[in-house]
């Protein structure tokens, strides 16, 4: 660029002008006045002598009004049989003033010369402009969203480096997933798209990037992330960390490459690989990480969103609970007026989500107790609970189950490829537990606690 302007900026200088004035009856064409000696041949020795003799500038231009030079600028032999060239002698009583030129063709050369070098300047400063800018977004975001953490963190009894998590670059989760690809997404529901990627540890991990950018998108991906800094339990995914430097932060989880446990259950290709063993201690893992948000993690957590689409598998099939944006945290110095606390938004899916909660708007632990009732539904009868089929007798899955228990008809619904003399009785007592969780007054319910430990007790009950 600064090569292009120092050749360009030599061709821009200009001479002052000088006064090339016609007088009132000049004429051009056939009749010209005294003042303009004609000549077919115009020689270089004659046009010097002119103006050695000439006390003003000597203008010199052809009748066919397309060749202006003035001598005294140009180095020419105006040899030019083809025209007819006229010598104009200035004088200081006229009144038009003709300023010096360069030739047409130099000049349309400088021209575009100099529209190009604006043009590429301009690209140049636009490009140094948005670069700038989005430094200046960077900045911004990572100010907004680390001061939004800061302040939840600040508010608990511990610091920021007590949580063990990276706060990643935009340059480094794009490296990860080679400028987010699409051919990296690996998850695309409605609020978030969660891309695989690398680190440059070598470490496989999942990102979450949020679609959206209103309020309530970044209070539940602040809220999330705050959550699980919280959380150690080795059946809740792992937060490796997040980045501040997007509108909505984003989120690094630890990859679990086995899917989720709906998958797992309701494509018909998978469905029959997941063996009651592996049903029973599935659910059993996530009773237990419920009971820990429920009573022993150093705040109490409601997740809000239970359901099995949110239960990441990994190759042994261990389970780990994921998708914490809906979640609530509770103190615990205010767990006694949970009962009572009204939410202004009921959040969950249709299929899991508590009657209870959905009509009364009450946000307690036995919301969640209630979806992990319709996931022992689930792999016991291998239905889903969002498509699931109607029938004019029943309504939801829910419904569906408690009329088959009612007329003694649990294993006419039960997948038929898990039902043996030896798992009979376990999933008997997993359909009675699920039927006490079921119940539509949450004081009726069980407490995840209460689920954890009659989980258990079946695993280790060999019949």
């Amino acid at each position: 660029m600064l090569l292009l302007l120092l050749i360009i900026l030599p061709c821009m200088q200009h001479e002052p002008a000088d006064a090339a004035v016609f007088s009132n009856n000049t004429q051009v064409g056939n009749g010209l006045s005294p003042n303009f000696t004609s000549m077919k041949v115009i020689k270089h020795k004659d046009m010097e002598q002119c103006l050695v003799h000439s006390m003003n500038p000597v203008l010199v231009f052809s009748s066919s009004f397309d060749y202006l030079r003035e001598f005294c600028w140009m180095d020419d032999d105006y040899r030019n049989t083809s025209r007819r060239w006229y010598i104009f002698q200035t004088f200081n009583d006229g009144v038009l003033h003709i300023e010096r030129t360069f030739d047409l063709l130099l000049a349309l050369n400088t021209t575009v010369a100099i529209q190009l070098a604006l043009l590429v300047l301009a690209r140049c400063l636009r490009g140094k402009w948005w670069a700038c800018n989005l430094e200046q977004d960077k900045r911004e975001h990572y100010s907004n969203n680390q001061s939004i953490l800061l302040r939840k963190l600040i508010s608990s009894s511990e610091g920021l480096s007590e949580y063990g998590f990276t706060i990643y670059t935009v340059r480094d989760l794009e490296k990860a997933t080679n400028n987010f690809n699409p051919t990296s997404i690996i998850g695309n529901g409605g609020h978030a798209t969660v891309f695989k990627g690398f680190l440059s540890d070598k470490r496989a991990v999942a990102i979450k990037m949020s679609k959206l950018t209103n309020p309530q998108d970044m209070k539940d991906f602040i809220n999330e992330l705050f959550i699980l800094s919280k959380i150690r339990h080795k059946n809740v995914v792992k937060l490796f960390g997040c980045c501040l430097e997007t509108e909505v932060p984003l989120l690094v989880f630890d990859f679990i490459p086995n899917g989720t446990l709906a998958n797992h259950l309701h494509v018909r290709q998978s469905s029959s690989s997941l063996s009651w063993e592996n049903r029973l201690r599935i659910v059993t893992e996530i009773s237990g990480a419920l009971a820990y948000l429920h009573c022993n993690a150093s705040i109490f957590i409601f997740h809000r969103d239970v359901k099995s689409s949110n239960i990441l598998l990994d190759n042994n099939f261990t389970a780990k609970m994921s998708d914490f944006g809906a979640s609530r945290s509770i103190l615990v110095d205010e767990s006694a007026s949970v009962g009572s606390g009204l939410v202004t938004l009921v959040q969950g899916t249709l299929g899991y989500l508590d009657p209870e909660y959905y009509h009364t708007r009450k946000l307690n632990h036995k919301n969640d107790v209630y979806s992990f009732g319709v996931i022992l539904v689930e792999i016991l009868t291998g239905k889903n609970p969002v498509s699931f089929t109607l029938t004019e007798q029943q309504t939801n899955l829910r419904s569906w189950f408690i009329s088959a228990m009612k007329k003694k008809r649990l294993i006419k619904i039960v997948e038929s490829h898990i039902v043996n003399i030896e798992s009979r009785r376990q999933i008997e007592a997993v359909a009675k537990i699920a039927e006490t969780c079921l119940r539509l007054r949450g004081d009726e319910r069980p407490t995840m606690k209460e689920v954890e430990m009659a989980l258990l007790m079946l695993s280790l009950w060999m019949p």
